[in-house]
């Protein structure tokens, strides 16, 4: 019975701080920051903290993005109703809403089944345990808001992205390891932190004199090179011998032959196999994201969040388009600018490929296959935008242009005209999810809208077009990120 009562009592609470969460943006919170980066700022709402029994606490925190980070992510901040266990240092998420610039939802997220999840150290749930659990002097706080955090991200944000137990060096939120340049100046010289089971390469400091003479070396003896290094280990050739030389000359490395015997990057392929996706992150040290990124394409789009995101706008016009064909499938690049604009942001057509069967997957009816429009804006931002190709009793006549120009095999022109305002659906609801390039070196840097209007196609009319290896990836785990359905 005692206990009952204090279910009762847990839920009144946790109904209180839901309506003073709703209240947030009629009556401004004095948010404390707890911590930040270059596009992020993570702050709780100390008014909103309510203790519960057994060392719990619940309260309202919110992650704020720079301007950059809010047009790709199509919004500009979450909040989240976060339920910490301060005795057993667990934190559970249970609601998050997602705001635009003028603060105002967009959508809203209430999880279904919340599950704890352990407080790992050197991340942002860390921060916020700390403040919410054990809450720091004013001295101390500033200090913990002014470094930079080791983590991917908080769990308010819903990517999904939890981070290694083993800690890793001091880098940035949001730091895309991938890309060294994208490291701030302070923390540039800094070693990046290996997955989990990887060997880290070993720093060779540079001789500042020249070496003095020493007696060569014992040649090498064949061994297998340690797991995690980036590249295979450089040979010196060694010098010819002389004609009165006896000794057979020293064995080749092992690692280098084995390295030589490996697919080289542009011999990767859709097709399964020692090239296929399921390897494509061995091939090389650049492409480690095809199997560790969090943000993979494509996905399954079902459970989409509602959202009210205005839709994209065309601005194409009839053009001449050259054609080609290589291993990502059918491109097409336009000679006469074609552009789209979303979200207060112009994107310019850089080209149309063609993949087979389709990509993304929208309840059980089976694509044929997907067009991509692939954009970029000036500031280097990404739009894919998804056109799904299903069977219907009629072809879709840029469709049925397309599959006669494969049709004629060598003998088909360089160049077609086609009028590209038919790609505009009727339909303009879609959705929305951030993603990455479907093919390597798989960079997490691609915001995807998927129509949800197909276009139609017979598909014996098409089979030029659907013919042949398939030209795109499986489907990648979606790890819980947001995708946002809206419906005009």
């Amino acid at each position: 019975m005692g206990r009952g009562i204090m279910t009762i009592r847990w839920w009144r609470r946790l109904l209180v701080l839901l309506v003073l969460g709703a209240l947030g943006t009629v009556a401004r919170a004095e948010w404390q920051t707890v911590a930040r980066d270059r596009d992020r700022l993570v702050q709780i709402d100390p008014d909103t903290l309510i203790p519960a029994e057994g060392g719990v606490k619940v309260v309202w925190g919110r992650v704020t993005f720079s301007p950059e980070e809010s047009r790709r992510r199509g919004y500009a901040a979450v909040k989240a109703l976060n339920r910490f266990d301060c005795q057993r240092r667990t934190y559970t998420t249970v609601k998050r809403v997602y705001l635009d610039a003028n603060d105002l939802p967009v959508a809203e997220e209430t999880i279904d089944s919340p599950q704890p999840a352990p407080v790992l150290p050197g991340t942002v749930d860390e921060r916020l345990w700390m403040a919410v659990c054990s809450p720091p002097s004013a001295e101390a706080l500033q200090r913990i808001a002014q470094e930079v955090l080791a983590s991917a991200g908080s769990a308010m944000e819903g990517n999904g992205t939890k981070p290694s137990v083993a800690a890793p060096p001091v880098l940035p939120l949001g730091v895309d390891l991938v890309d060294p340049k994208s490291l701030p100046p302070e923390i540039a010289g800094l070693p990046l932190p290996s997955p989990p089971g990887d060997t880290p390469m070993p720093q060779q400091p540079r001789p500042t004199t020249p070496p003095a003479a020493s007696p060569p070396a014992p040649p090498p003896t064949p061994s297998r090179p340690p797991p995690g290094l980036l590249s295979p280990p450089v040979v010196t050739p060694a010098p010819a011998p002389s004609r009165a030389a006896t000794t057979p000359p020293p064995p080749r490395r092992v690692a280098s032959a084995r390295a030589a015997r490996r697919p080289m990057p542009e011999k990767w392929t859709y097709a399964d196999g020692p090239a296929g996706p399921a390897r494509w992150h061995l091939l090389s040290p650049d492409w480690r994201l095809c199997r560790e990124g969090k943000r993979q394409s494509p996905i399954a789009l079902e459970g989409a969040t509602p959202a009210d995101i205005p839709p994209p706008f065309f601005r194409y016009q009839p053009s001449r388009v050259v054609l080609k064909q290589d291993k990502t499938g059918l491109l097409l690049e336009p000679t006469r600018e074609q552009r789209l604009g979303w979200q207060g942001t112009w994107y310019r057509l850089e080209r149309i490929s063609w993949h087979h069967p389709g990509a993304h997957r929208l309840g059980m009816r089976v694509a044929l296959g997907e067009v991509v429009l692939q954009h970029r804006a000036e500031d280097g931002s990404r739009l894919f935008v998804a056109l799904r190709v299903v069977a219907a009793e009629r072809t879709h006549p840029l469709l049925a242009a397309l599959a006669d120009w494969a049709g004629q095999g060598s003998a088909a022109p360089r160049e077609l005209p086609l009028d590209l305002r038919t790609l505009e659906p009727v339909d303009v609801s879609y959705f929305t999810y951030e993603g990455s390039e479907p093919w390597p070196p798989c960079r997490e840097d691609v915001r995807w809208i998927v129509f949800r209007e197909p276009l139609e196609a017979i598909p014996a009319e098409i089979a030029p077009l659907t013919q042949g290896p398939r030209t795109s990836r499986p489907l990648q785990p979606r790890h819980d990120r947001p995708v946002f359905g809206i419906v005009r």
